[in-house]
């Protein structure tokens, strides 16, 4: 995901709520491991224009 404005999360684990635009776009970039690192190849591209903590649905407990 490419966005403008840095996110900075609460925990590792934490939800998001991304608002932008999905494109198709052949990419690789370098993923690490604990055991050293592989390139990964993906299809798609999302340009963030916001983002914000998830908050979930209305009436949920």
């Amino acid at each position: 995901m490419k966005s403008s404005t840095p996110f900075a999360a609460t925990s590792l684990f934490e939800g998001v709520m991304i608002t932008g635009t999905m494109r198709v776009q052949s990419e690789k970039k370098d993923l690490s491991f604990v055991d050293g690192s592989s390139e990964v190849a993906s299809g798609y591209l999302l340009e963030g224009e916001s983002i914000e903590p998830y908050q979930g649905d209305e009436g949920e407990e």
